[in-house]
């Protein structure tokens, strides 16, 4: 029980997930996003008005490394596409494109 709230039900748990999905879309390309995602689940959920500072907090802090997590997973995903689609030496056959185009 999270402030006297049941969070166990499956009727919760699929709320849970239907407002995963909505701040999800909120808070994807915001700066500061997360925070408006936290402010929206705490009015979804009725939650008090006195867990915002705390969240803040929290947010504050699991920014940063959410941000680097983000855009590295991004870069990563990016890499292994290209190597899925133009095969294992991919990145050497850009490096041969780019100096014959020079």
């Amino acid at each position: 029980s999270l402030f006297g709230k049941d969070m166990t039900s499956i009727s919760s748990i699929l709320s849970i997930l239907a407002v995963a999905f909505l701040v999800g879309a909120v808070m994807g390309a915001i700066p500061g996003g997360g925070m408006i995602g936290e402010m929206l689940i705490l009015s979804v959920f009725g939650f008090p008005v006195e867990v915002l500072p705390i969240i803040a907090v929290i947010s504050t802090i699991i920014d940063a490394p959410a941000t680097l997590l983000n855009s590295t997973g991004n870069t990563v995903c990016a890499m292994l596409v290209s190597r899925l689609v133009e095969g294992k030496n991919w990145l050497k056959q850009a490096f041969i494109k780019e100096d014959s185009a020079v």
